[in-house]
C-alpha cells in the first residue's frame, strides 16, 4: 500500500518563522502483512536555514523491514553524519538529520517479538528564550519520517511546531 502527497505549497510568509520552505512532497509506504516493512520520504524544496542554507533541498529517508531499519538526510545533495548540532546566533541550537531510535514489541504469526523503530528529523531547531517568545514556539522541524509498520499513514510531515510559548 502506498500514500503519496503530491507537492505543496507552502505560504511561507503566513508563518513568520525563521525557517521556510517553498515546496514538499510526502511518500508513505507500508505493509503488515507477509514481510512487514515501512518506508517513509519527505521532500522539502526551497528551504532556507539562516547560515546553513539558502532556497535549498532536504530529503529525510527511512526504511523498516524484519531485516532491519536504516535512515538518512541529505541537505542540498549532501549525505548528512547522524545528530549533527550547531548554534544559530539569536535563534537557538540546530540539529541536522536528529535520529531517535526506540524498541516496540511486534506481533507476528510466531507471537511477540522486539523490534527497533527509527525516527528521523530533518532539520530541528530548539530556540533560544528570546526567539521562542519573539515567534510563539520552542522547536521548529522540518521534515519528519518515520518507520514503524504499527502506524503507516503517520509516518511523515515537513513541517512541525511544537510546545506553542506562551
Amino acid at each position: 500500500e502506498a500514500t503519496l502527497h503530491e507537492p505543496l505549497p507552502v505560504d511561507r510568509n503566513s508563518l513568520g518563522l525563521p525557517l521556510t520552505v517553498d515546496a514538499m512532497r510526502e511518500s508513505i509506504r507500508g505493509n503488515r502483512n507477509g514481510l512487514p516493512f515501512a518506508e517513509a520520504n519527505s521532500a522539502l524544496a526551497g528551504v532556507t536555514i539562516p547560515g546553513v542554507t539558502q532556497q535549498g533541498t532536504l530529503t529525510v529517508h527511512c526504511s523498516w523491514t524484519r531485516y532491519g531499519l536504516g535512515g538518512s538526510t541529505q541537505l542540498d545533495g549532501v549525505d548528512l553524519p547522524a545528530n549533527v548540532g550547531s548554534d544559530i546566533p539569536g535563534l537557538g541550537k540546530l540539529v541536522l538529520n536528529e535520529q531517535h531510535r526506540e524498541v516496540i514489541t511486534v506481533w507476528g504469526a510466531d507471537g511477540p517479538h522486539d523490534a527497533e523503530v527509527l525516527y528521523i528529523f530533518g532539520a530541528h531547531l530548539t530556540l533560544t528564550a528570546d526567539a521562542a517568545s519573539e515567534y510563539h514556539t520552542t522547536d521548529i522541524i522540518l521534515g519528519f519520517t518515520s518507520c514503524d509498520p504499527q502506524l503507516p499513514g503517520n509516518l511523515g510531515g515537513t513541517l512541525q511546531i511544537t510546545n506553542p510559548a506562551s
